[in-house]
């Protein structure tokens, strides 16, 4: 990554940081969750951002919770109030998307005690997205913007600490062991056992019932919402994605993110050799799958019968 920079553009731009990776974060307001899909597409589709959480909100107060989300903001509280008045009018249903920045450019932004960070590339996904999703009126777009973006990771601090995440922005900096690249959300550890098992040794965990009213079942492999898409039956995984996604489903799961794994990866080669499925006994001889679900999907498509898995102690 490049090096800090402090380079004077004029009186109101300043590049200050390029390249080391931050967590930025869009919200998807009420009146914009038509257009959810295509907005996460948007943002997934740049390659200098990887979504990490997905996650709904539904807001008891909004007039309250606009309030904290732009209390940190830079400008005049006059004017955020009225940009922020249609906001109460919409619906209180709110998405979060959390990504890693991996490649920001960072510059101050405004002038005197308005004078800001943000991010130049966070602003113009942003922009792009209210030009094309934001309400019009008489062929020109309104400025009832159907997605926020925090300026800096300070803001994405705070935001995350609000909604019950008490280590703040470093809940997505957690390394669960140091030798297997796993998602931060999994529960560290530091003993596992290297182990061959059979494919029909292995089982993964499903959501099932109403969403409110949400339980987890064990199933082989096969029956798994993620193996019927792999053989065919696209339709039971996308409903699967639809009722749970964003509420106990928030990492970026997709119909797109599901079919690069599917054919773009091989299991334990180069570069991913320390990249077991992770696996815990949940009875005798038999193994559920904390992570991993998708490569034990395909494995189980290939003519094999076994596979080396991490096995957490």
């Amino acid at each position: 990554m490049e090096q800090k920079k402090k380079i004077e553009l004029d009186n109101n731009l300043y590049t200050i940081n390029r390249g080391n990776a931050r967590i930025d974060c869009f919200t998807i307001w009420g009146h914009g969750l038509k257009y959810k899909k295509e907005i996460i597409d948007m943002i997934r589709d740049e390659q200098f951002l990887e979504i990490k959480k997905i996650m709904f909100y539904k807001v008891k107060n909004m007039r309250k919770f606009i309030k904290k989300t732009y209390e940190h903001d830079y400008a005049p509280l006059r004017h955020l109030k009225s940009k922020t008045k249609y906001l109460l009018n919409v619906d209180q249903k709110i998405c979060f998307i959390f990504a890693l920045n991996k490649n920001p450019h960072e510059v101050f932004l405004g002038r005197g005690s308005f004078k800001h960070i943000e991010c130049l590339r966070i602003k113009k996904i942003k922009d792009e997205i209210r030009d094309k999703f934001n309400p019009r009126e008489n062929g020109k777009r309104t400025e009832n913007h159907v997605i926020h973006a925090c300026d800096n990771p300070s803001q994405v601090d705070r935001l995350l600490k609000y909604l019950g995440f008490a280590d703040g922005i470093h809940y997505f900096e957690k390394n669960p062991n140091p030798i297997i690249p796993l998602p931060y959300h999994i529960s560290s550890f530091s003993t596992f056992k290297i182990k061959k098992i059979y494919l029909s040794q292995l089982y993964c965990r499903i959501l099932v019932g109403d969403i409110t009213n949400v339980n987890t079942e064990i199933c082989s492999i096969e029956k798994s919402p993620h193996y019927k898409y792999l053989t065919g039956d696209s339709k039971v995984y996308q409903k699967y994605l639809e009722k749970y996604g964003g509420y106990l489903l928030t990492d970026d799961h997709s119909v797109e993110n599901i079919n690069k794994l599917f054919h773009n990866s091989s299991y334990l080669q180069s570069p991913y050799i320390t990249s077991y499925i992770l696996v815990e006994e949940f009875y005798p001889n038999k193994y559920v799958t904390l992570d991993g679900v998708n490569r034990a999907c395909k494995l189980l498509s290939l003519p094999q019968k076994e596979v080396i898995v991490a096995v957490r102690q």
